[in-house]
């Protein structure tokens, strides 16, 4: 019999969800000089097979942060990181504790972890390093094929988004990922703005769907 009961958060864990531990994780990451000046994205759509990061930050590099709350399941994580791979430059879950012992079961050496305390309070255990292989194909579709095709200024004979990609797979891996950091700075460059103007001195998790990109441009 399947159980449809949603798992219970552990008795000493941080009970709050998504959306508040991503408002934790905006202020922590603004406390550190590394993340200054970040752009930050919320439910990003990455790769072929449109996977949702919890929360992205760009500046010099992209990294991004896979969330697991108290009653998450991570079943799938590493499905999820495994294709996050492929596209970003740094990685790192945020996760309560009664997920640790899963969690560092998982990962790989160049993964980080943060983990957030019973009291709400962030702390990182393990600093993830860089991520070196990447995957043209999964950064080509993390990126409109309108944007390529002006980025790269392609002839109007590429009409299908599969001819536009398809065309650029001859492209240098750094040329296709510095397209995809300018596509990210355009995408979140406004919704940051309008982010910084309605927060106050701590994000409050009403103010993260501001960073949403689930209104993004057409990806077909």
């Amino acid at each position: 019999m399947v159980n449809l009961r949603k798992k219970r958060p552990h008795m000493n864990a941080y009970v709050g969800n998504a959306e508040q531990i991503k408002a934790l994780l905006i202020d922590y990451l603004n406390k550190n000089n590394k993340f200054k000046n970040s752009l930050f994205g919320s439910e990003v759509f990455v790769g072929s097979k449109r996977r949702q990061i919890d929360l992205i930050a760009v500046n010099t590099k992209i990294f991004g942060f896979e969330i697991k709350s108290s009653s998450d399941n991570t079943d799938k994580l590493r499905d999820q990181l495994d294709d996050y791979q492929h596209i970003l430059n740094y990685q790192y879950v945020v996760i309560t504790e009664n997920h640790l012992k899963r969690v560092e079961s998982i990962l790989k050496p160049n993964e980080g972890i943060i983990i957030i305390k019973p009291n709400g309070k962030l702390s990182l255990l393990k600093r993830a390093t860089l991520i070196r292989n990447k995957n043209k194909k999964e950064i080509l579709h993390s990126i409109p094929a309108s944007f390529l095709k002006k980025t790269f200024k392609l002839p109007t004979k590429y009409k299908s988004a599969n001819e536009v990609r398809n065309s650029l797979f001859n492209c240098k891996i750094s040329e296709i990922q510095n397209a995809l950091f300018c596509f990210l700075q355009y995408q979140l460059k406004d919704r940051n703005v309008l982010f910084s103007s309605e927060a106050g001195e701590k994000t409050h998790f009403e103010d993260v769907r501001l960073l949403s990109t689930n209104f993004y441009f057409d990806f077909r």
